[in-house]
């Protein structure tokens, strides 16, 4: 019996060490990651855990390997892309990525990364399809993007910042620069890190130093699990909850009772662009918003006219009966009648307008019915649901990503009386592969 067992000890004892062995060699990436260099006066931090995101991958292709390695490969593919892995990127790829927002103004968030072969990274760039900026003479920084610019690098010999840009403006570039001259602005997120949230958690986190707001996405088999907490200590989220009852068969169904003007403040620019000047219709809105996209397709007519010569070469009009086929979409929110009188004819989509008690309503369909505004008592301040139908009848084709994602609820409820409790989660069609596996294999 004793010969058994040791003999059992000898069988396990390699897995044992190196069962050691990655347990030190990821704790000591962990600790390395720590080292990053972030704004000292970084107000936001998102953080993504890319050893875990990893190890996670390397679980679910062992439990799927067909999908992983089995399947087909297109031939016409590139073959340069297929070879990219992890370790042959020409930077070091840290166990936790922080990327910080600047107190510069601008809403884009970067990160600081240590170049491991320049030659190697800028080869990479090329063959995932960035633009690249090789420095001039005077110069020793070189820069590289996407195409639709969401994405920059800019970097030296031995650094790189690489960028998110929700703006896509050119204009990032300077402040990457200065980023990586400015080294007395910088400390380690060591130093802040016992200022994220305890209870945020997950694969990729979004939190705010010394407060107690933040988002987190947990990636699992099939699914994508949300949680956040979000601070109303300023009681825009409304004490008694009211909402819509939507139909089960909406493309999209949204509701949320809060007053949204300080966050529309901040975007006025995009409403001016629609026709709506925020300083006339700010004092008319109220704190209920609610939209529902329905599966189906409206017809709208529209008169076009010109004017041509005829053969007496006398002016003469022209009228044009075109029809455009367009989503159904319905919107409500809490506004004062005399908000109608500001809003334009045609938005993106021209929509017929209706008032209903405090409601006004704007809808794709010229038959929506009143009736169909109707509020009640609700647990929730927040709710979204997407779910993909059957039969895709909208006429608006449907985007590559979005075809693997099956459905999404998201709710948002009071956890105390000024915290916001967010949790959600979005499910996808392999109910078995890892969300970035599914969503990589529509790219």
């Amino acid at each position: 019996m004793k010969r058994f067992v040791r003999v059992l000890g000898w069988v396990f004892l390699p897995f044992g060490v190196l069962a050691l062995g990655l347990v030190l060699f990821f704790s000591y990436r962990n600790m390395r990651s720590q080292s990053q260099w972030v704004h000292r006066d970084a107000t936001a931090i998102l953080e993504i855990r890319s050893d875990q995101i990893i190890r996670e991958l390397a679980g679910n292709a062992l439990w799927n390997p067909r999908a992983y390695f089995g399947a087909a490969r297109d031939t016409a593919a590139n073959t340069d892309l297929q070879k990219l892995r992890p370790w042959n990127l020409g930077i070091s790829l840290p166990a936790n990525m922080y990327f910080f927002d600047v107190p510069a103004g601008s809403n884009g968030y970067f990160s600081i990364q240590t170049i491991d072969d320049l030659s190697r990274l800028q080869q990479v760039l090329s063959i995932i399809g960035w633009q690249i900026d090789l420095p001039s003479d005077n110069s020793y920084f070189w820069s590289a993007n996407t195409t639709n610019k969401s994405l920059f690098i800019v970097g030296n010999e031995q650094q790189v910042v690489l960028a998110w840009n929700p703006k896509k403006s050119d204009e990032v570039v300077e402040l990457m620069k200065q980023i990586l001259d400015a080294q007395a602005d910088l400390i380690e997120i060591s130093t802040i890190i016992d200022q994220r949230p305890t209870a945020a958690k997950g694969d990729i986190i979004f939190w705010q130093p010394a407060k107690d707001d933040f988002w987190s996405m947990d990636l699992s088999a099939g699914k994508l699990g949300v949680v956040g907490l979000l601070d109303d200590s300023e009681r825009r989220f409304s004490n008694k909850p009211l909402g819509a009852a939507f139909p089960d068969d909406n493309i999209l169904s949204m509701r949320l009772h809060a007053d949204i003007r300080p966050w529309l403040a901040k975007h006025k620019d995009l409403l001016q662009a629609q026709g709506l000047p925020w300083q006339e219709i700010e004092p008319y809105l109220g704190n209920y918003w609610e939209l529902q996209w329905k599966n189906e397709a409206v017809i709208q007519s529209d008169t076009i006219i010109t004017y041509d010569y005829d053969d007496n070469f006398e002016m003469v009009e022209k009228r044009e009966l075109r029809n455009e086929t367009v989503p159904y979409l319905n919107l409500a929110f809490m506004a004062s009648p005399h908000l109608l009188s500001y809003l334009p004819e045609k938005l993106f989509y021209k929509f017929y307008k209706q008032q209903a008690g405090q409601l006004l309503l704007l809808s794709t369909d010229s038959q929506q019915a009143i009736s169909s505004a109707q509020l009640a008592p609700q647990t929730d301040h927040f709710f979204l649901k997407y779910q993909q139908p059957d039969i895709w009848q909208a006429p608006i084709p449907l985007p590559s990503w979005l075809q693997k994602i099956q459905k999404g609820t998201f709710v948002g409820t009071h956890n105390t009386e000024t915290v916001i409790n967010l949790s959600g989660t979005v499910e996808f069609k392999d109910a078995n592969l890892h969300p970035i596996k599914q969503l990589v294999d529509r790219l």
